[in-house]
């Protein structure tokens, strides 16, 4: 591919129902510590910098302050570039990270790009990016991750499915996921899409640790580029709303699983009610007991109830 790029898009719960209106999760941090640690692992910035020196960040409250509710989390409002990386010794990698808050949700879109644009970027040579480091088992974003990669190829259609597995299988090589599977194909602005999705060996259930690629192949010379940066914000917000509504119908299931068997146990204590009260002997000590029990498992039953309706909602 030439004028290759590939970005990493993390999506992280910075406050849920559960927290105040003005105050963020314990563990809202911990998407940008993980990136300030890839950060200086692979000294993308200036010595003597961090991540956090970049981010508006406010030291009374301890938490990142935007205009409002959504938008930039850095000081200048602009993307933090880093310093060029040393690559092959034909090319270089370029980066940067454009820090954001949607309402409830951090997300960070860590981008780098092939230069000179115009070579040709092999899929053996992904290698040159620390793409293991940054797949959602490593920097673990609450919500989960979607990894974007463009290019521009001169083949045809019916062989552009075929350089999409290539450049995915070689993201995902060495790596704890399993064969990814093309979940869909289309278009996109004049480029070619397909769509697919890995799970993770240890975790196959856990949505936020899936691997969900987006692999663009403009083979027509298409302005995909030049449309596509018009339409940032509505795809950010869009897998945005992806991996909220994946991540919340997986907590309606385990939320229905637990009302399932609170509900059964409320049955088997009211079911045995009329036979253990009308037994003389013994009749007291259950009723003390049953007063017991009743009252927490059915505040739990209620619970998951109210759970069920927030998760639909």
């Amino acid at each position: 591919m030439k004028n290759f790029t590939i970005s990493f898009y993390f999506y992280h719960l910075c406050q849920t129902l559960t927290d105040p209106p003005e105050k963020l999760s314990v563990d809202a941090d911990k998407l940008w510590n993980n990136l300030d640690l890839f950060c200086e692992k692979n000294a993308l910035l200036p010595e003597g910098k961090n991540l956090r020196s970049y981010l508006n960040y406010d030291e009374k409250t301890k938490a990142l302050k935007t205009t409002g509710q959504s938008g930039w989390l850095t000081k200048t409002s602009s993307p933090i570039d880093f310093e060029k990386s040393d690559g092959a010794e034909d090319w270089r990698a370029e980066g940067n990270l454009l820090p954001f808050r949607l309402h409830d949700t951090y997300f960070a879109d860590l981008t780098f790009s092939a230069q000179p644009s115009e070579m040709d970027l092999q899929p053996s040579e992904l290698q040159q990016f620390p793409i293991d480091q940054l797949l959602a088992d490593n920097i673990n974003p609450s919500l989960g991750q979607s990894i974007g990669i463009y290019g521009e190829v001169e083949k045809g259609d019916r062989d552009c499915q075929e350089i999409a597995e290539e450049y995915v299988g070689a993201v995902l090589e060495n790596s704890k996921y399993v064969e990814p599977i093309l979940l869909n194909s289309g278009n996109y602005f004049g480029s070619l899409l397909y769509e697919y999705e890995a799970a993770h060996r240890e975790y196959p259930n856990k949505t936020a640790k899936k691997c969900h690629l987006l692999v663009l192949i403009n083979n027509g010379g298409a302005n995909t580029i030049e449309l596509a940066q018009k339409s940032y914000e509505w795809l950010r917000d869009l897998l945005c709303c992806r991996h909220k509504i994946l991540f919340v119908y997986r907590q309606s299931r385990e939320t229905y699983l637990q009302g399932r068997k609170l509900y059964g146990e409320l049955e088997k204590k009211i079911g045995n009610f009329s036979k253990k009260v009308s037994a003389p002997e013994g009749r007291l000590e259950y009723l003390k007991e049953l007063l017991k029990e009743l009252p927490q498992n059915y505040l739990n039953y209620t619970r998951c109830l109210r759970d069920l309706k927030a998760h639909q909602t």
